[in-house]
C-alpha cells in the first residue's frame, strides 16, 4: 500500500510540470505566428513595391514576380525570426506576471528554470528552423532568385533597346546602337551618364549582352572598339581593344532592398554551406560563422527575456518592453561591431559569435541568481 501511494504521488507530481509546460508552450504559438507575419510584411514591403513596379512598368508576369518573391522569402524569415522570438517570449512573461500566475507558480515552489522551460524548448526549435534556413534553404533560394532575375534582365533589357534611340535604363549609363542583328548590337556607344572628372566612353563595332555567367554581374561584350577614359581634367587616354567585357550594374534595376545582418556578403550568399566549409578564404569563413550564429541568436534573446520579463503585477509592463528594446539594441550593436571587425580582418571570423554567446551567458547567470535568491542552495539548520 505504501509503495502504491508513493507511485501515485510521483506520477501526480511529474504530471503537473508537463501540464504547465504544455500550457505555456501553446501560448507561445499564436503570438509567434502573428509577430512573424507582421515582421515579414514590414521587411518585405519595399521589395514587394519594386516587384509591383516591374508588373506595371515592364509588363512582367505575375507568376515570375511571385516566384522571385518566394525565393526572397527565406532571407526575410531569417531577418524576422530573432525579433519574433524575443517578442513572443516577452509577451508570455508579461502576461503571466500581470495575471499573477508567476507569483502563484513561485509560491508553489517552482523556480524560473522550470517556469521558463517552455521558452527554452520553443526558442531552441525556432533556432533549429533558422539553422535549416540559413545553411540549406537560403543559399539555394538566393541562387534561384539570381537565375530568375537574370532571365528577366535578358528578356526586358534586350527587348527595350531600339536602334537609333538613346537607352537610359542601365544605372548610371547611356547607350546607343545603330542597328540590331539578332542578339548582336552593331555600332555601339555607351558612356557614363554624368559628366565628371572620372568618366568612361566606349565605341565598338559590335556588342553582345552576357547574362549567363553565375555570380557575375551582367556585362556587354564589346568587339573592335575604342575606350576613352579621363581620370582628371588634365589626364585623358584612349585604349583600342579587340574584345572588352563591359560590366553593367543591371541588378540594381530590379531590387536594391537586400536583407542582411551586419557584415553579410551578398555575392557569397548563394554558395552552398559545404563549399564554405571546404573554402580557405576569409569571406567564406565569415559567411559560414554568420549562418551558424544568426539562428543561435533566436535562442539567446528569448531565454534572456525570462529573467528580464519577470516583474510584479503592480509595477506594470512598460519597463519590460523597455528592457526588451535595450536588449535587442545591445545585441545588434555588438553583432554589427564584431561582424565589421571580422570583415576587415581585425577579429577572427568566430568573433561574430560574441553577441549570442554573451547574451546566453547573461541569461543563464540571471536565472541562476534569481533562483538562488529565492531558494538558497545552502539551508541553515534550526
Amino acid at each position: 500500500m505504501r509503495c502504491e501511494w508513493r507511485r501515485r504521488c510521483r506520477s501526480k507530481s511529474s504530471g503537473e510540470p508537463m501540464i504547465l509546460f504544455r500550457s505555456l508552450f501553446l501560448q507561445l504559438l499564436v503570438p509567434f505566428v502573428l509577430a512573424l507575419s507582421v515582421l515579414l510584411f514590414i521587411i518585405s514591403i519595399n521589395t514587394i513595391n519594386q516587384l509591383i513596379v516591374l508588373i506595371v512598368d515592364r509588363g512582367v508576369s505575375v507568376g515570375s514576380v511571385s516566384l522571385m518573391l518566394l525565393y526572397r522569402l527565406p532571407q526575410f524569415v531569417t531577418a524576422s525570426l530573432p525579433y519574433a522570438t524575443v517578442l513572443t517570449a516577452t509577451l508570455l512573461m508579461v502576461r503571466i506576471s500581470q495575471d499573477s500566475e508567476l507569483l502563484a507558480l513561485q509560491s508553489a515552489g517552482m523556480g524560473f528554470w522550470r517556469i521558463g522551460k517552455a521558452i527554452f524548448v520553443f526558442s531552441l526549435l525556432v533556432s533549429c528552423l533558422g539553422l535549416l534556413i540559413t545553411t540549406v534553404i537560403q543559399p539555394y533560394a538566393y541562387g534561384k532568385y539570381e537565375e530568375e532575375k537574370l532571365k528577366l534582365l535578358k528578356k526586358f533589357t534586350v527587348k527595350a533597346i531600339q536602334p537609333g534611340t538613346l537607352y537610359y535604363d542601365i544605372p548610371g549609363k547611356v547607350m546607343y546602337v545603330d542597328k540590331i542583328d539578332g542578339e548582336v548590337q552593331k555600332g555601339v556607344f555607351i558612356a557614363d551618364r554624368e559628366f565628371e572628372a572620372d568618366m568612361t566612353v566606349a565605341f565598338a563595332d559590335e556588342g553582345v549582352f552576357e547574362f549567363g555567367a553565375k555570380q557575375q554581374e551582367p556585362a556587354l561584350r564589346l568587339t573592335d572598339g575604342v575606350l576613352h577614359q579621363t581620370n582628371e581634367p588634365s589626364e585623358y587616354r584612349t585604349i583600342q581593344f579587340g574584345s572588352l567585357r563591359y560590366i553593367l550594374n543591371l541588378s540594381r534595376d530590379l531590387t536594391e532592398a537586400d536583407v542582411c545582418h551586419g557584415g553579410c556578403l551578398r555575392p557569397i550568399w548563394q554558395t552552398p554551406t559545404l563549399e564554405l566549409i571546404r573554402s580557405d578564404s576569409q569571406r567564406a569563413a565569415i559567411e559560414l560563422m554568420e549562418r551558424l550564429a544568426i539562428p543561435f541568436g533566436n535562442f539567446a534573446l528569448a531565454i534572456a527575456m525570462i529573467s528580464l520579463g519577470a516583474h510584479h503585477p503592480r509595477k506594470g509592463s512598460v519597463q519590460v518592453y523597455l528592457r526588451m528594446l535595450c536588449l535587442v539594441m545591445t545585441y545588434y550593436i555588438v553583432w554589427l561591431t564584431t561582424a565589421e571587425n571580422a570583415m576587415y580582418g581585425q577579429w577572427p571570423p568566430a568573433g561574430v559569435w560574441a553577441a549570442p554567446v554573451l547574451v546566453t551567458l547573461y541569461a543563464l547567470l540571471s536565472l541562476f541568481m534569481m533562483d538562488s535568491v529565492r531558494k538558497p542552495w545552502k539551508k541553515t539548520k534550526n
